[in-house]
């Protein structure tokens, strides 16, 4: 949460006005000129998931947005519309979840981790079928991008 956890590269990534291989090749460059350390590591490894996730998205086609996913499976939701509801109102009790929706909900935006922690829990915690999660970020992402998104969420909830 906040201003600082980001490169904010997102959206633009996902709209095409800058392609991952020229921010690879900036990353590369800063890390000659300066300095490798956490952020850079960080920024080419979220960039390999981007690129894992449209191949993966190539290769399994529409099963990415299958109830069972890519594997198929047939394991009912048991959660409520109404768990789903406080979800995504930042209304669930759990301090983490609702600031990141909330941020959400306010900016467009959340963190990677954080998309990680709100999906785990509508999924784990509330039973809610993963699809809903993944059609709801699709609504309010600034940096929207199908096989991303869907992919992440496929992947969340381990099909």
């Amino acid at each position: 949460l906040g201003e600082g956890y980001s490169s904010k590269l997102s959206p633009w990534l996902a709209t095409g006005c800058i392609s991952a291989r020229r921010i690879w090749r900036e990353v590369k460059r800063y890390e000659t000129q300066r300095i490798r350390n956490k952020s850079t590591y960080w920024l080419v490894f979220e960039l390999t998931w981007r690129d894992f996730f449209h191949y993966m998205g190539l290769s399994q086609g529409n099963k990415i947005f299958a109830p069972g996913g890519v594997v198929g499976d047939q394991t009912p939701w048991w959660g409520s519309q109404a768990a789903l509801q406080r979800w995504k109102d930042g209304r669930t009790g759990d301090p983490l979840v609702d600031a990141s929706m909330r941020e959400l909900k306010a900016t467009g935006f959340m963190s990677n981790r954080g998309r990680q922690n709100v999906a785990s829990y509508l999924i784990f915690d509330l039973g809610v079928d993963w699809r809903w999660g993944a059609a709801h970020f699709e609504e309010l992402l600034l940096d929207y991008d199908p096989c991303s998104n869907w992919g992440n969420w496929v992947a969340a909830a381990g099909l």
